[in-house]
Parts: structure tokens; C-alpha cells; sequence
């Protein structure tokens, strides 16, 4: 019997190079669901993966509803570790499970032009770090930018 892994991330299946990659090299010995939005791309398989689609049409309101909602469902119903991207607000499916196993894989900081959204937003980033079991990330800068830890 295979391990599992549950992958949550906003990314149509196949269009986040990381994630594919991850896909890619670790579901010969995973069996893998990947829950996403579907924004209209052709949709790719993968072997021993099981995508979990949520639409994109609609409102904002729904459409995060239903992605959380999905995300529940399939973190009471896998076994496995839980990769999560992170988005706003995700640090809710941790506070649900809290003893789940998630990691929280962060790509960057805002990058929002306006200084004050920018601060909101990496001060929200900063709230869910506080949360997870762990954490991955691609730069160290994004620590010493959110003066996590201190980083030479």
C-alpha cells in the first residue's frame, strides 16, 4: 500500500512548474490528491494522481468557500502528509487539524505595489508561519524580510 500525500494549492493541476515537478517525481511511491482550482486550461493527468477540481466562475466569496470546503473534506479523508501553498487565510485548516501533519510551502512575499497592502498581507504571512508543523520556502529573505529569524 501506497503513502499518500494531499497537495492544496490554488494552481490548476499541471500549471505550477514546483508542484508538477513534486507530482512528477514522488507518485511512483505516493498515491497523491491534489486539490486546485480548474481556471479554464486543459486539464492533465498524471499517474497516481487524483485531482480534485473546484471551479472558478462565480464569486470570489464561493469560490474560496468551496476551495476550503473541498480542502476539509479531503483532509478528513486522507491518511497522508498535507502540502499546503499558501494562500490567505490558510492557516484555518491547521487551527481545524491541529494534530495533521501540514507543511506550509511559501514561494514569496507580497509583492503588492501598494506599501500598506504589502504590510497587511506579509504581516498575514507572518500569522500562518506561526501555525504550521513546517515550513518550506526557496529564500531565505523571506525570513529576515518578516524578521522571523535572523538570517546572515
Amino acid at each position: 500500500m501506497k503513502k499518500k500525500i494531499l497537495i492544496i494549492n490554488k494552481a490548476q493541476f499541471g500549471y505550477h512548474t514546483d508542484y508538477n515537478k513534486y507530482c512528477e517525481y514522488l507518485n511512483g511511491d505516493y498515491e497523491i490528491t491534489y486539490v486546485c482550482f480548474y481556471t479554464g486550461f486543459e486539464k492533465l493527468k498524471m499517474k497516481n494522481v487524483s485531482v480534485k477540481y473546484i471551479p472558478w466562475k462565480g464569486p470570489k466569496i464561493l469560490r474560496g468557500f468551496l476551495f476550503l470546503l473541498t480542502s476539509i473534506f479531503n483532509i478528513l479523508k486522507e491518511e497522508g502528509v498535507i502540502f499546503i501553498d499558501y494562500f490567505e487565510k490558510c492557516q484555518v485548516l491547521k487551527k481545524m487539524f491541529p494534530k495533521r501533519k501540514m507543511i506550509l510551502n511559501v514561494r514569496t512575499l507580497s509583492v503588492n505595489s501598494d506599501d500598506k497592502i504589502r504590510s497587511i498581507e506579509n504581516q498575514n504571512l507572518e500569522k500562518a508561519f506561526a501555525v504550521f508543523d513546517h515550513i518550506t520556502l526557496i529564500l531565505l529573505v523571506i525570513l529576515k524580510n518578516l524578521n522571523l529569524f535572523f538570517v546572515k
